[in-house]
């Protein structure tokens, strides 16, 4: 045996045997001040990760409710300014329409309007058509309900919608709009009704 391997291997065993001596020194201090001290490991000072979180931030999230109730507010607006808009053109096609069909009745005698067309807005406007009472009202609440995603508790809110609109087309009209549109006013609000009552069943 070499003696350099020698010394090496006694160099190497006496320094553990200090650190040894050294580590049961400081728990034996600790012990009499009546401490417990914990002391890390080589391997844990090297890999902090293993035991120390404080590169880990506690991040605080808060609800702010009145920027929900006003994103709800601003959706509802748009909601009711849409279905204004719908009702409103609805009431109005119908009575062009129904004036169509109308004037071309009266005209007929001049034989300005095709006898096709004055058929067509006759079958249009009469029950059953594409622009009578039960029809269009049809058309308004089932857009009121697809706007809503079938929510009763909006169907105030787009009763107050409808029913403006229905005045905007009545002051486009220049008056009273004819009995199809008073009919068909008077379907939509029972729609309504109807509706608010799902939530009750």
């Amino acid at each position: 045996m070499k003696i350099g391997n020698c010394i090496s291997n006694y160099s190497s065993l006496s320094k553990r045997t200090q650190n040894k001596r050294e580590a049961k020194e400081k728990s034996n201090l600790n012990k009499e001040n009546g401490k417990v001290v914990y002391e890390k490991g080589q391997q844990q000072e090297n890999n902090k990760t293993s035991s120390d979180y404080s590169h880990l931030k506690t991040k605080k999230y808060t609800i702010d409710k009145s920027k929900i109730e006003r994103m709800k507010m601003e959706l509802d607006e748009r909601m009711k300014s849409s279905f204004l808009k719908m009702a409103k053109d609805s009431i109005g096609n119908q009575n062009t329409t129904y004036k169509t069909a109308l004037e071309a009745i009266l005209k007929d005698k001049e034989n300005k309007i095709q006898p096709e067309m004055i058929e067509q807005a006759k079958i249009d406007v009469s029950e059953g058509g594409y622009w009578s009472a039960s029809k269009t009202a049809d058309r308004i609440l089932e857009f009121a309900k697809t706007l809503s995603g079938g929510n009763p508790e909006k169907a105030d809110m787009l009763k107050e919608a409808f029913l403006k609109g229905f005045e905007e087309a009545e002051k486009a009209w220049g008056g009273s709009l004819p009995e199809i549109s008073q009919k068909t006013k008077d379907a939509v609000l029972e729609g309504f009704e109807n509706w608010k009552d799902e939530m009750s069943n």
